[in-house]
């Protein structure tokens, strides 16, 4: 193997690298309070509207539970099935996710407080009661789920595979294109991994860019699967109109 495609290869392992262990740092850096919740549907409705316990800490609220409200010292927060929505996309409005976003930078504000108290319900209708939280200032890393570590491999596999097709045939439309789909997936799924495990909330900004560049990453997959099939297996454009996608989805987001 000559040097430029161990150039490339190299490459393509630092950005791997740097992407998961920009995911994995920033994911354990939020706070913890040791609660695992999901959304829960009353019996006779169809939409989730309520958070149930699914995992506690030692003396902390039931498993089963209904998580209601969150109190903090300087703020009180009612708990909601969409503040665990994996994917702001499904959102029907802008104003609606804007409104997502600010909740999500209000509840991860809350979370950082000390003296956190959960009010939960046993049941729906029973009276409310409390438990106070102790809230780490870390994740610990047993606490991504398997969803998490998925999504890394998934997009760090389609970079490489990208990366190694390109180092073998760098002249070839279709390698060339094959890697810029590996380079668009892993932006589009280590964003998501971030996000879309949160225990319950992260700073509002900070979500609004890793979904846009969760949403840029997968308008550029999509632009580079259409090339691949315009490119191999033999040409079937000239390759600057191949600049007509990015183009025109790069307008469109």
């Amino acid at each position: 193997m000559g040097d430029a495609p161990r150039r490339i290869l190299l490459a393509a392992v630092s950005l791997v690298l740097a992407g998961c262990l920009g995911a994995v740092l920033y994911a354990l850096s939020q706070p913890s309070m040791g609660l695992r919740l999901v959304p829960y549907t009353a019996q006779g409705s169809e939409v989730a509207r309520h958070l149930r316990i699914a995992q506690s800490p030692s003396g902390g609220p039931p498993v089963g539970a209904l998580a209601v409200r969150l109190q903090g010292p300087n703020d009180t927060v009612e708990l909601q099935a969409q503040d665990l929505i994996e994917e702001p996309d499904f959102i029907d409005s802008y104003a609606d996710m804007d409104a997502f976003f600010a909740r999500q930078t209000r509840l991860a504000t809350l979370m950082a407080q000390p003296g956190l108290v959960l009010h939960w319900q046993a049941a729906p209708g029973v009276p409310t009661l409390t438990s106070t939280l102790t809230v780490s200032a870390r994740r610990e890393p047993g606490s991504l789920p398997l969803v998490f570590w998925f999504q890394l491999f998934a997009g760090s596999a389609s970079l490489l595979i990208g990366a190694w097709v390109f180092a073998l045939r760098p002249n070839d439309w279709g390698p060339r294109m094959l890697a810029a789909c590996g380079l668009a997936f892993p932006l589009s799924t280590m964003t998501a991994a971030v996000y879309s495990t949160r225990e319950l909330a992260i700073d509002g900004t900070v979500f609004r860019w890793l979904s846009t560049a969760n949403h840029t990453g997968a308008l550029m997959f999509g632009c580079g699967l259409i090339a691949i099939f315009l490119t191999h297996p033999r040409l079937l454009v000239r390759p600057r109109w191949l600049l007509l996608l990015p183009l025109v989805f790069g307008i469109w987001q």
